[in-house]
């Protein structure tokens, strides 16, 4: 509830979860969106396109998505 409540007051500017990757100062609101931010520091790309014959693969799923 707490981290709800963040939707509707003041509080959900506030960014408190700093990256933890050396050089990196990006700042998210809430826990998981630092965990998912550090996926761009990773060379890891676990999402593939489903096209026959394309070898693409994303970081992420939207990446994918674009």
């Amino acid at each position: 509830m707490q981290q709800h409540s963040r939707v509707h007051h003041v509080q959900r500017s506030v960014k408190e979860f700093a990256c933890q990757h050396d050089g990196c100062h990006y700042l998210a609101r809430s826990a998981a969106d630092a965990r998912r931010h550090l996926v761009s520091h990773s060379d890891v790309r676990n999402f593939a396109c489903s096209d026959d014959g394309c070898n693409y693969r994303g970081k992420s799923f939207s990446q994918l998505r674009r």
